[in-house]
């Protein structure tokens, strides 16, 4: 940082913050209108070092800044002013903390005097996120003192390194600011002295290193036993962080106990799988007779598919799960045996120096049993797509063939997750698949791709369902600055149609209101798209969403892809293919 003026103490102090986080790797803020922020503001500015995103809806910053955060691993920071601003940063914190994506939350506060005294703005902000953040820190108010200036620079760095890890996460930093906002000169050599101190102390450090968790080498060394015990072992993979980088490892596990890897699409793992659709074929007895493993190991977050969840919670007591779950339990029955935390990469690199290469008495039959239902399903699946109206499954296959290599989806909650598994084709090479499964929730899916797309540049297709796009339609006032090709790809089915597919819908006493569940919407995509002044492109076949979707993906900008869909299609696809597939199995 190049010298400058010297000025008051809280226009120092806010100078010190800026360029610390600066210092420490923050690249991205995301900042919301308002005053009482604005000596950071005005420094962030000055400083010009982070990429500054302005968002006037605090709620959609803060999913923005979940998305660039989730996509690049880095924390992002977001910057509000006082009162209820800070509040709309919630449920995109409750997401980052149930997902371990760090972010840090910089809320300007009013000073200690105006609280409690019905002063304009001003609430109570020093546990404004519960238990919600994994640190809530709050800032000296300024003092021209050598106490303020180095309290201030290392609770930022220690603001930072928390939301870092090794337990990622979200972070809230509270900071005082008094009339008046604006800056002054220094006033006496006091004031010079603290200038001079806040300017070194900004360029006397060089930037945390992560920290990192790592497995317990015991509990490693004993999963490797168990392994290499194993006759019948299976390896499952749930949603994991992009840029993991597990291929290899995960490829030789695999190869020495001769085992199948379910993985679902945001495991980042599609490409080794020996089945994706795992969720359509374990839904049949027949399948789930045949699996029988004597050792589960389950990979990342918990899996989306609910017949896996129903099947894990019914396992025999003699059939162990392990799990390798890097920060945080995903093991919602209790079910497992053996857990071990921490950086994923280490612990499968530890079981591999564990295991004899390759295991003997593990015949791969578990391996054929997987191929054969994986097979016989797509067989049906193909065969489904082939004879039935355009559908979400018709969607989700033209989705991936359109992608090209190197690009990034987004896959929006309820039955988009799930519909690029059970009828999506292979992925592209090197996609980086975000998804939002830390709460499973719909919100914020506009703004989480457009923070995706805008800090990492690659190209980005977000698919989503219709209320997930009216419930963030806000969001698409943040598209006017992008510059890269984001195709938000809508499937238009009228509502909520994961609901038809469960048994809220044929239960007597629901059945009648299901509507009530659906929530189906009247109102125009294209007049919305219009309106934001983003690219509107209607499909209504696979051919046409192929050819919608690609040229979307390379036309710099957000196009909003409207897939008009019949209202009831997918749980009478569903259906179908749950039908024919009992009768193969």
């Amino acid at each position: 940082m190049a010298h400058r003026e010297p000025r008051d103490p809280q226009s120092e102090q806010a100078r010190l913050v800026v360029a610390t986080l600066v210092a420490d790797g923050v690249t991205d803020v995301v900042v919301s209108p308002g005053s009482r922020h604005g000596p950071l503001l005005l420094a962030l500015c000055e400083h010009g070092g982070p990429r500054l995103h302005e968002c006037v809806d605090e709620r959609a910053a803060a999913f923005f800044a979940l998305g660039a955060a989730r996509a690049t691993r880095r924390p992002v920071a977001l910057l509000c002013t006082s009162g209820t601003a800070g509040a709309h940063y919630l449920p995109a914190i409750v997401e980052a903390a149930h997902a371990f994506v760090p972010l840090l939350a910089i809320t300007a506060d009013r000073p200690a005097s105006a609280q409690h005294a019905g002063a304009s703005q001003t609430i109570d902000q020093r546990a404004l996120y519960g238990r919600f953040v994994r640190a809530s820190v709050e800032l000296p108010e300024a003092r021209p003192t050598e106490a303020c200036a180095r309290a201030t620079r290392r609770l930022v760095r220690e603001a930072l390194r928390t939301a870092r890890g090794p337990l990622p996460g979200p972070v809230h930093l509270d900071v005082h600011f008094d009339k008046p906002l604006e800056p002054r000169a220094a006033s006496d050599e006091t004031e010079r002295a603290f200038a001079t101190l806040c300017e070194a102390l900004a360029q006397g450090h060089a930037a945390l290193p992560p920290a990192r968790m790592l497995p317990d080498p015991q509990a490693v060394r004993d999963v490797a036993a168990l392994l290499a015990r194993s006759r019948r072992p299976l390896l499952v993979a749930g949603p994991l962080a992009p840029g993991e980088r597990l291929e290899a490892p995960i490829a030789e596990l695999m190869r020495r106990l001769h085992a199948p890897l379910l993985a679902e699409l945001t495991s980042q793992l599609a490409a080794l799988a020996t089945s994706r659709r795992f969720d359509l074929w374990l839904a049949h007895e027949r399948a789930r007779q045949r699996l029988r493993p004597d050792v589960v190991v389950q990979l990342g977050a918990t899996p989306t598919s609910g017949q896996w969840d129903a099947w894990v919670g019914s396992l025999p007591a003699d059939v162990a799960l392990v799990l390798l779950c890097g920060h945080g339990p995903a093991d919602p029955h209790g079910r497992a045996t053996h857990v071990l935390y921490g950086d994923p990469r280490a612990a499968l690199e530890g079981l591999l120096e564990s295991l004899p290469s390759p295991q003997a008495h593990a015949s791969g039959e578990l391996r054929d049993v997987v191929r054969k239902c994986e097979v016989a399903t797509e067989r049906v699946v193909e065969r489904e797509l082939a004879t039935a109206p355009f559908s979400e499954g018709h969607l989700a296959r033209a989705l991936l063939a359109s992608l090209p290599p190197g690009s990034q989806l987004v896959v929006g909650n309820s039955l988009p997750i799930r519909d690029v598994d059970a009828f999506g084709g292979p992925a592209p090479e090197d996609l980086a698949v975000l998804s939002q499964r830390g709460t499973s929730g719909i919100d914020g899916l506009v703004a989480a791709s457009l923070g995706a797309a805008a800090v990492t540049r690659r190209p980005t297709a977000a698919f989503v369902g219709d209320l997930s796009l009216l419930h963030d339609v806000g969001s698409l006032v943040l598209a006017q600055r992008l510059d890269v090709p984001l195709a938000i790809v809508v499937a238009a089915n009228g509502g909520g149609r994961i609901f038809e597919t469960l048994p809220v819908a044929h239960h007597r006493s629901t059945a009648p209101w299901i509507e009530r569940w659906t929530t189906p919407q009247r109102w125009d995509i294209g007049q919305v798209a219009r309106g934001f002044g983003v690219a509107h492109v209607v499909v209504e076949d696979e051919a046409s969403a192929r050819s919608g979707i690609g040229e979307a993906m390379r036309r710099p900008g957000a196009t909003l892809v409207e897939a008009r869909l019949a209202a009831h299609g997918a749980a009478a696809q569903r259906a179908r293919v749950a039908r024919t597939l009992s009768e193969v199995l």
